[in-house]
């Protein structure tokens, strides 16, 4: 099994916008072949920050 986390920054103004645009790639990936799971979550702490 392979894990990948991460996390990258946006502006804290753009951040709702970019998780919207993200549906599409979470979808496509969890579709993918032996994919268990995949997510990308607003940070509860910084508004800046998108966790992977």
């Amino acid at each position: 099994m392979i894990i990948v986390a991460g996390h990258l920054m946006v502006d804290p103004a753009d951040r709702q916008s970019y998780l919207t645009g993200c549906a599409t790639v979470v979808r496509q990936a969890r579709a993918a072949p032996g994919c268990l799971d995949f997510a990308i979550s607003a940070d509860l702490v910084d508004p800046g920050r998108i966790n992977v």
